[in-house]
Formats: C-alpha cells, sequence, structure tokens
C-alpha cells in the first residue's frame, strides 16, 4: 500500500499542501493541437500493428 506525502504530512501534524490548479500544476496551457497530435499517432500506431499482423498471418 502506497503512502501519499499528503498522508505522512497529515500524520506529522503539519499542514495539508495548497491545492493548486490543473494549470499551475501542469505549468503551462496544454495548446489545442495536442488533441490532434495524439489522435492522429495513435490512428498511426494501430495502422502500423495491422501493418505488422496482416504480414506476419
Amino acid at each position: 500500500m502506497a503512502i501519499h506525502a499528503t498522508d505522512r504530512a497529515a500524520r506529522a501534524g503539519a499542514p495539508s499542501a495548497p491545492l493548486i490548479s490543473k494549470t499551475d500544476a501542469r505549468q503551462a496551457v496544454a495548446p489545442h493541437q495536442l488533441r490532434y497530435m495524439l489522435i492522429i499517432g495513435t490512428i498511426a500506431v494501430i495502422v502500423g500493428f495491422a501493418v505488422v499482423y496482416m504480414r506476419i498471418a
């Protein structure tokens, strides 16, 4: 069972970690083109595996 840092801090009596937004935690804004790159990359991997499978079978 993993023990998270916030669990350790709570047991030690330390104040809890401040809550920050997703953008602040990432320290950047994800560009909208990112989703298209991920979709195209995933499709390319699927097509690549299909081609390899067809050549083997």
